[in-house]
Order: C-alpha cells, then structure tokens, then sequence
C-alpha cells in the first residue's frame, strides 16, 4: 500500500511537534526515521497508524482519504518500542489473543500463529510464558502479534532495541524480507539498522524534515568534506565542525567536517569516506 503524507501537522498544548511533512511511503518499500529523542518520530507513526489525527494536513492511503479507520486498521500492523502483552500468557497465547481481537476465523488463527512462530524462530519458546522471555525474544512476539492479521502496512518503533547483536542482524534480515511484499515505517536511533535496511531514510529535528531519499544521496552530499586529521587545540578556532576524537597509534586523531571541502592551513590529515553516522551528526547539528 502506497502511503502519502501531504503538509501533516501535529500541534500539543501550542506545541508544534511536526511542521509540515511531506513525504512517500511506496508500496513495498521500507522507511526508516531516523532522529533525537522529541523529533516527532513516535508522533508521525501514530499518525500514519491512525492512533493520532493530524492538527493539519492529510495522509492517503492508495490515493483515497480514508475515514472508516477500522477498516484501515485491519490493514496496518504496529509494534510499539513498548508492548501491551501478558506477562503470565504464553508465546503463543499471546499471539492468538491478538488474532482473536481482529475477529480472525479460528482455522486462519490457527494457522497464521503457527506460520509467525515457526518464521520468527519461536517453536520453542512457543509454551514458555512471555515474562521469561529474553529482550530479543519479546521483540519477535512483538512482530508477529504486529503481522498476524496479514498487514499491508507495518510500523515498528525501535525493532531491534535492547538486543544483542546476533538477534539485531536476525531481525534486520526478517524486517528486510517483508519489505518485499508489504510497506514498512520504522524508527531507530540505531544507524545499522538504517544503513541495512532502508530504501529510502527520513531525518527528522524538532518536527522538521532535515533530509530524505536514498542513504547514497545523503553519503553523496558531504563527499570530498570530511577529513581524518591529527588532532590540535587549534581545531576548535578555525571553520570546521568536529564530528568526534580518538585515539591512534600515531596519538590523538579527529574526524572534521570542512563545508568548503578544504584543510584549513596547519592541518595534516586526509579525506575520508563518509559515513550514514557521520553525516547524520552533520546534518542534525548544522544544518538543523
């Protein structure tokens, strides 16, 4: 399901909280935001999920207004960073009440809630109780409870927070094959999991969109501007950005940004590949 949101606005106790998206979530495609905490991620989730209306603005679902939302529903999965499950319920149990909440006929329960616990890996975990769980563990139960109604959409907060990073990459892998039936929204503050995964990023400050488009495009952006040099006190009184220090072998280095492209004279160092986290700091600190 293709998904476009046209000048959304989100307004909280005379707080603009967002300021104008716009932006297109394609059919098939996944979509990372990616932002500091109150950059108005969770708030553009709920929006798209229907759980907030936009104080202005639209959001179209296939090109169509939709105002009959739990129609819509039934067709949005999401997983929240923090889930409502039962704690003393099992895995699968779990997963089955939340079938049962979409009024699934019992043969489709049955059989879609032992398709997600053999896909995500849960078959033997499928009778332990869900406060056993391990973090990577909840965040599988979280998907599938998302899925089990066979979403067109999916919007996920924080996938692979809290887990290890074997369960990271393993998530990453799940989230990357559903994208290739489904539309998926997703935030993170983890740049990895953007780097992976994304067809298309989202930078989000204080409401505003920063950047979007292809992780290539925002790399290609600060190319032939971010240098490796050693590092001096002098740094910090010429036209550079430091974007972070450490040490070397050779003694203490520094990663610099230099919007003109050039090495400020008296400086030894050399250009660097940009990097998605680098050029994350430059456009939130800079150019936000």
């Amino acid at each position: 399901m293709k998904i476009e949101i046209k000048n959304v606005e989100q307004v909280f106790k005379e707080k603009k909280i967002l300021k104008g998206i716009n932006t297109i979530i394609d059919d098939c495609s996944i979509v990372g935001l990616l932002g500091e905490n109150g950059a108005g991620k969770t708030t553009l989730m709920d929006i798209v999920a229907t759980l907030e209306q936009p104080t202005a603005g639209i959001v179209l679902y296939d090109g169509k207004v939709v105002k009959d939302y739990q129609f819509l529903r039934n067709k949005i999965g999401y997983m929240p960073q923090e889930f409502g499950m039962y704690p003393q319920f099992s895995v699968e149990d779990n997963i089955k009440y939340f079938a049962y909440l979409h009024n699934l006929p019992n043969k489709i329960i049955e059989a879609r809630v032992a398709y997600l616990i053999d896909t995500l890996h849960l078959s033997e975990h499928r009778k332990k109780k869900y406060k056993q769980l391990s973090g990577g563990m909840k965040r599988r139960v979280g998907l599938a409870v998302a899925l089990v109604h066979a979403p067109e959409i999916l919007i996920i907060d924080e996938p692979t927070a809290g887990v290890d990073p074997e369960e990271r990459s393993s998530i990453r892998d799940f989230i990357l094959q559903l994208g290739e039936s489904i539309s998926i929204l997703f935030s993170t503050h983890i740049i990895e999991d953007i780097e992976q995964i994304s067809d298309k990023i989202i930078v989000l400050k204080q409401g505003n969109v920063l950047f979007q488009g292809e992780v290539s495009q925002l790399l290609k952006r600060y190319e032939g501007k971010i240098f490796d040099v050693i590092y001096s006190p002098r740094l910090g009184n010429v036209n550079i950005k430091i974007i972070k220090q450490f040490k070397a072998p050779s003694g203490a280095r520094a990663i610099i940004y230099s919007p003109k492209g050039d090495l400020p004279e008296g400086l030894e160092g050399s250009v660097v590949e940009p990097t998605l986290e680098n050029c994350y700091l430059i456009l939130n600190d800079l150019e936000g």
